[in-house]
């Protein structure tokens, strides 16, 4: 739902953009604490040690982002 929305915007800049797979971000700030599970229906399951990589690199002041692959 997210890629549909964010698409049209990221292609007028220029970009390329494709879904690779798809999941869940629960994001606590006041705890400093992110974690990436789940899937998509549609597009399958994202490699979520990328992302958790991608987002370590952002939020260097977090010491609790972590992922697995359970869940929907």
């Amino acid at each position: 739902d997210i890629f549909d929305e964010v698409a049209p915007a990221i292609e007028e800049s220029g970009l390329d953009c494709e879904v690779l797979g798809g999941g869940r971000i629960n994001h606590d700030s006041s705890k400093k604490k992110i974690e990436i599970n789940g899937y998509s229906q549609g597009y399958g399951q994202a490699n979520h040690s990328i992302t958790a990589r991608i987002l370590n690199k952002r939020f260097r002041d977090y010491d609790n982002i972590t992922w697995n692959n359970d869940g929907y």
